[in-house]
Order: C-alpha cells, then structure tokens, then sequence
C-alpha cells in the first residue's frame, strides 16, 4: 500500500506500537504509540486525513477510540464496525 500511494504522490502514515515497523521500512512515516493509549492515538488520527487497515491484531479498544474519533471530531473512515 504505502509503495503504490507514494507512486501516486500521497504521504502515509503508520501508527505502530514499535519503531522500524514493517511500514516504516517500506517508505511511511512512523508515528509509535501504544494501542491502548486513547491520546496517543487521537494525536495520530489528528495528522491523517483518512486511514485503512493493514494488519488484523488491532485491539478492539483501539477501534474504538477510531469509531469515536470519526464519529465525535472528524469523519475519517466508515465505522470499524462495519
């Protein structure tokens, strides 16, 4: 994903809970943060303009925080949920 939007002159971010993330080595920009940290996540959330999921471990409070963050402050993504 982050090779082919670079292609196309988009900027993608990665939040990962660990430095040199696979993503991070691909080309994105590395945000590290826990899962769990509900403010970690909102700051990240606050410098993207939309996000897409590309790893199935996520916490279910993290895609929480998500659903809030879209519902509440800025419609980033269709609910986690759906």
């Amino acid at each position: 994903f982050t090779q082919s939007a670079s292609k196309f002159g988009f900027q993608v971010f990665c939040y990962s809970p660990e430095k040199n993330s696979p993503c991070f080595k691909a080309g994105a920009i590395e945000f590290v943060g826990d899962y769990e940290d509900k403010s970690s996540v909102f700051t990240f959330l606050d410098s993207v303009d939309r996000i897409s999921f590309e790893f199935e471990n996520i916490p279910e409070l993290t895609l929480s925080f998500i659903d809030e963050y879209s519902r509440n402050i800025r419609k980033i993504i269709s609910s986690p949920s759906t």
